[in-house]
């Protein structure tokens, strides 16, 4: 497999796909600090730019995903690796391993470019040690799941565009769903804002009542639990900096990239390459 990882690595930085999503994660690391700082005319809060490359990297390892293996398929460089000798399997690991890479290091793009402007113009992240670690292994691992699950559908679909637009599709699908999912958990417990009309003719503003929509008990825990598991609500919480089990979200995502990850080889292996 190390000669498959090195032809891989050989090509990636030749990848324009891959060089655009780094661009734009550094001009984005740059581009955010600054326009706060001229439009509010004050320094920014370090914490609140330094993990919004978990904004789009989902897209972007979605995109680079599919249109690095697809090409694989269009240049036929899938085919001449099994005519050369190599397993299936190390196919598969080798094209998830380098794809992972390619986005840890765009990630990698976005700290470095903002460490150079964000961090001098608004200051060092102010966060604990121990939660930065915390951050930054939650962050590795959703990306992880990303990766594996972009590459899955990849290297199942032979044709570069179908691929990208079913791994588009599928990104911003989670996005909405992750999206319903934080509507439902901030519903509120009670209802406030309801009004009175009392004998005299006067509005008032009526007790607090419960609010039919609030979820409670097993619904709440299954909500909860979708919301952890899902890599897109991760991104939501990440950026938002309210997450409580990380715990829970670091395994979901080790299990997302073991199970997309067994199902990718073991399909991959029964796929007819043209």
């Amino acid at each position: 497999m190390n000669k498959l990882f090195w032809a891989n690595l050989n090509r990636l930085h030749r990848d324009k796909t891959f060089k655009l999503g780094c661009a734009f994660l550094a001009g984005m690391s740059i581009y955010l600090p600054i326009l706060h700082y001229v439009e509010q005319g004050e320094k920014a809060n370090p914490n609140n730019y330094f993990w919004n490359f978990n904004l789009v990297i989902g897209v972007i390892a979605a995109v680079c995903c599919s249109m690095y293996l697809g090409t694989e398929y269009s240049d036929r460089t899938m085919r001449n690796k099994l005519i050369a000798g190599h397993t299936r399997k190390d196919i598969y690991l080798s094209n998830l391993i380098i794809c992972t890479l390619a986005c840890f290091f765009a990630v990698a793009v976005y700290i470095a470019a903002e460490s150079l402007v964000g961090i001098p113009l608004n200051g060092n992240v102010r966060m604990d040690p121990w939660e930065l670690a915390v951050r930054f292994l939650v962050s590795g691992l959703m990306i992880l799941a990303y990766v594996s699950i972009f590459t899955m559908i990849s290297m199942l679909n032979q044709n570069k565009a179908s691929g990208a637009v079913a791994n588009i599709l599928l990104f911003f699908a989670l996005l909405v769903l992750a999206f319903v999912v934080k509507a439902r958990l901030t519903e509120p417990e009670f209802l406030t804002n309801h009004y009175t009309l009392n004998e005299l003719g006067e509005v008032t503003q009526g007790e607090p009542m419960p609010h039919p929509r609030y979820l409670q008990g097993t619904v709440r825990a299954v909500y909860e639990f979708l919301y952890d598991f899902l890599p897109t609500g991760q991104m939501i919480q990440m950026c938002n900096q309210v997450f409580i089990w990380w715990q829970r979200m670091a395994l979901c995502n080790v299990g997302i990239t073991a199970v997309t990850t067994g199902i990718g080889m073991y399909l991959f292996g029964k796929k007819d390459i043209r």
